[in-house]
């Protein structure tokens, strides 16, 4: 019995690793997006050229699409009990959301 726990063990690190592998590179990737499309922004900034901060828009763009479907990903794959805690969260978070932007209007 002790061998089989220990297979255990060692397949859930394994598997551990490569989850965590896999966010470095797509972090990785990510940022490279963004150092690039920065740099055109700085460049475009200087030289005045509309057209070199189109990249980083986009870029930004994806980004945030990918954040929303993310996020509704992670709260879809939860069990039933979790999602509404999730809720109570999401309506605390939106709540201060708009509590600081009308403290910015006034």
């Amino acid at each position: 019995m002790p061998m089989l726990s220990n297979y255990l063990l060692i397949s859930l690190l394994y598997v551990h690793m490569y989850i965590l592998w896999f966010h470095i590179l797509v972090s990785l990737a990510v940022q490279l997006l963004l150092a690039i499309a920065s740099s055109l922004l700085i460049a475009g900034a200087a030289r005045r050229a509309r057209f070199l901060l189109l990249p980083w828009l986009v870029i930004f763009g994806l980004l945030q699409v990918a954040v929303v479907v993310s996020v509704v990903l992670c709260v879809v794959s939860l069990p039933d009990h979790a999602k509404i805690l999730a809720a109570a969260v999401a309506a605390v978070e939106v709540k201060n959301a708009t509590y600081v932007v009308y403290m910015d209007e006034a």
